[in-house]
């Protein structure tokens, strides 16, 4: 069976108007999309609707649902590599121990989402959103960031080796042992912003500080170890602002 065969199979229009209808009914009876252990590669549905369906070990690989409405999916032990979801919403949205790397993911909503697990390399996450998102043990080794808005959101044991955030919001956002080295943080809009126990070797550009920031024991050694912790203010000297007035360092 062909790659385009196949995925016409699991996701035909039959099978995607009701799950459209199961939607409609409040997300009650029967209808509701679950696609299991299948190879939809390729697919091309752009703008598709797949509010809160599910899918379980499903290879999703350079598939085409740009401008989807993705709210509420389940997403576990997936993969996405090279899939084009530019302005698609993944709002709400749980997923577990999938692989995005390569994806295209300009623009998409990722507001409320919860994250665990996976492999998101070298993605484009250019002017994302991820406010009140709960991300937790995530690679997003050399994934760009810019202009993205991580307001209040809550990032734990990620990995941002040389990652991009260029002219990104992090307003309100906890950021908990999480590997920051060689990442760029040029023009990153920082407010009420924590920083717990984060590795920052290697890490190049200025951050912008707008207010409160709490920084609890970076550390600056090449393995990201705990060899070198260092105290903030040490910190904000390598980053170059030391004795801005409207910066506040907490312990």
């Amino acid at each position: 069976m062909s790659n385009q065969s196949r995925w016409l199979v699991y996701l035909s229009a039959s099978k995607l108007e009701a799950h459209k209808q199961w939607v409609k009914a409040g997300f009650t009876g029967t209808g509701r999309l679950i696609v299991s252990e299948r190879n939809l590669s390729k697919a091309t549905i752009p703008g598709v609707g797949l509010m809160s369906a599910k899918f379980v070990k499903c290879n999703l690989s350079s598939t085409n649902f740009r401008g989807g409405d993705l709210t509420g999916i389940e997403l576990l032990e997936c993969t996405w590599e090279g899939a084009k979801l530019e302005l698609s919403t993944l709002d709400q949205a749980i997923i577990n121990n999938c692989r995005f790397s390569g994806a295209f993911l300009y623009v998409v909503h990722f507001v409320g989402t919860d994250i665990q697990g996976g492999d998101w390399s070298k993605a484009d996450l250019h002017r994302s959103d991820w406010t009140n998102a709960q991300v937790q043990e995530v690679s997003f080794l050399e994934t760009r960031f810019q202009e993205t808005k991580v307001n209040d959101a809550h990032f734990t044991s990620c990995n941002f080796r040389h990652t991009s955030f260029v002219g990104a919001t992090a307003y309100n956002t906890i950021f908990e042992y999480c590997d920051f080295r060689f990442a760029d943080l040029t023009n990153l809009l920082l407010n009420n912003t924590t920083f717990y126990k984060c590795g920052f070797y290697g890490c190049t550009g200025i951050p912008k500080m707008e207010g409160l920031c709490k920084i609890v024991e970076p550390d600056l050694s090449e393995q990201f170890n705990g060899s070198k912790v260092v105290s903030p203010s040490e910190l904000f000297e390598l980053w170059g602002l030391r004795n801005k007035p409207n910066v506040i360092v907490l312990q």
